[in-house]
């Protein structure tokens, strides 16, 4: 594996878990409390994946640059996104674990979401391990050889 198919198998995974992030968001219905808190929850989760499309453009652009002259700079950020993913993934496993407990033991009509949480943050840890392996990986020259 080199460093550039290391980064794209993180991108491929990582932006499956956002999409799989935003069928959650989406489908998970919201109780109302009062006005504001509702106001406040929307602004919250679009800031939420506005950042999150932020990320994932730059991870992208970071795979496009592995390989040119210049690229220790990116795989030092697919590195440190890397970490950052895997430890909010080790979290919202967790935190999918106890939806998937409570759902089930509750008998409520939301378990697909739960389950699609629960693959999301899987895919997400994934990502993370890959973006590491691309930071990690040494790039393949050739050698010429005399002889």
């Amino acid at each position: 594996m080199t460093n550039k198919r290391g980064a794209l198998c993180g991108n491929i995974l990582t932006t499956l878990a956002f999409f799989a992030g935003v069928y959650t968001t989406i489908s998970l219905r919201l109780v109302e409390t009062n006005d504001d808190s509702i106001a406040l929850l929307v602004i919250s989760v679009l800031v939420s994946l506005l950042l999150s499309i932020v990320l994932h453009t730059m991870t992208w652009v970071a795979y496009v640059m592995i390989g040119k002259i210049s690229d220790m700079g990116w795989k030092i950020f697919l590195l440190v996104v890397g970490i950052l993913l895997i430890v909010g993934a080790i979290f919202g496993i967790f935190l999918a674990t106890v939806m998937l407990v409570v759902i089930s033991v509750n008998g409520d009509d939301l378990m697909s979401v739960a389950v699609v949480k629960f693959l999301g943050e899987v895919l997400q840890l994934a990502g993370g391990i890959f973006f590491i392996i691309a930071f990690a990986l040494k790039p393949k020259t050739a050698t010429i050889s005399n002889g």
